[in-house]
């Protein structure tokens, strides 16, 4: 559900350089979002919120705001980063390692080169979780596991396609593990 209410709050006015007056009018964006998610299997609400916004100043007020126009885009850059926090965290971005970058003395991957960039909104210092993905059997049927080996941290995003990380931790699992051939994937945390 998307609700928008814009109004006018009052006339002002302000003196100009040159001495004229100039008269505007100051106006106001409310802004109410609410985004779910829907098993599609079940039709059951897993996560549901509701972002709820003015646009800035005192009161939600801002005297900037000579137009609805600009209330309104005032209002949705506030809401912007929270509903970017929501959608990461119940949909984050996964994506492979393509190649170790640089190693240090011992071997061990210090820069990996990934196969996500500013196409999938990948941004310089965005944290990522390095993980394993294995199939695994349970109960007869087959579930992917992704379990968590070590961290990194976006230090270059090179174009829309790939980026380079710098690992945080775990550089020694993520060797053995790369070593071993298996399934090696980075996932965004926010």
């Amino acid at each position: 559900m998307f609700q928008v209410h814009l109004k006018v709050l009052s006339k002002k006015s302000r003196t100009k350089k040159d001495g004229t007056t100039e008269y505007y009018m100051v106006h106001e964006a409310k802004i109410n979002f609410t985004c779910k998610v829907i098993d599609v299997a079940t039709g059951q609400v897993v996560n549901t919120e509701t972002f709820s916004n003015s646009n800035g100043g005192f009161l939600g007020i801002d005297l900037n705001s000579n137009s609805a126009d600009d209330a309104f885009n005032s209002s949705m850059k506030n809401l912007t980063k929270s509903i970017d926090k929501w959608v990461s965290l119940n949909f984050p971005l996964v994506f492979p390692i393509v190649e170790v970058q640089k190693k240090d003395k011992k071997g061990l991957p210090v820069e990996i080169l990934v196969g996500a960039g500013s196409d999938s909104g990948v941004e310089k210092g965005d944290k990522l979780v390095v993980v394993e993905v294995s199939v695994v059997e349970v109960n007869g049927a087959k579930k992917e596991r992704r379990k968590e080996i070590g961290s990194a941290k976006v230090s270059k995003v090179e174009d829309g396609s790939f980026s380079i990380c710098t690992i945080s931790d775990g550089a020694d699992v993520i060797q053995q593990k790369l070593d071993a051939g298996a399934k090696i994937m980075l996932k965004t945390v926010k």
